[in-house]
C-alpha cells in the first residue's frame, strides 16, 4: 500500500512538472493570451445574449484549463513535500 502511495505522489510531481513547464512555455502563455483577447474583442461586436452568453463560456474555459494546470502544480508541491518527509523518516528509521 506505500508503494502505491509513493508512486501516486512521485506521478503528481511529475505532472506538476509538466504543468510547470506548459504554463512558463511563451508560445502557451501566447495562446492563452490570445483566445482571451479575441473573446474580449468579439464580445465588443456581438449585441445577442446567446452570443455573448457563448464568449463568455469560452473566457471561463479558457482560465479553467489554465487553472487546472495551476492545481496540478499545488497537487504537486504536496506530493513533493510529503515523499520529502517521508524519505526524512525512513533515514531516521521511523516508518
Amino acid at each position: 500500500m506505500a508503494d502505491l502511495d509513493e508512486q501516486k505522489r512521485m506521478q503528481e510531481t511529475a505532472r506538476a512538472d509538466r504543468a510547470r513547464e506548459l504554463l512558463n512555455n511563451d508560445m502557451l502563455k501566447d495562446a492563452f493570451a490570445a483566445v482571451e483577447r479575441e473573446i474580449l474583442t468579439a464580445k465588443e461586436i456581438v449585441h445577442a445574449p446567446d452570443e455573448v452568453q457563448k464568449l463568455h463560456m469560452m473566457f471561463v474555459c479558457n482560465r479553467k484549463v489554465q487553472n487546472i494546470l495551476r492545481g496540478y502544480i499545488e497537487t504537486g508541491k504536496l506530493a513533493g513535500i510529503q515523499l520529502e518527509q517521508k524519505r526524512k523518516f525512513k533515514l531516521f528509521g521511523v516508518n
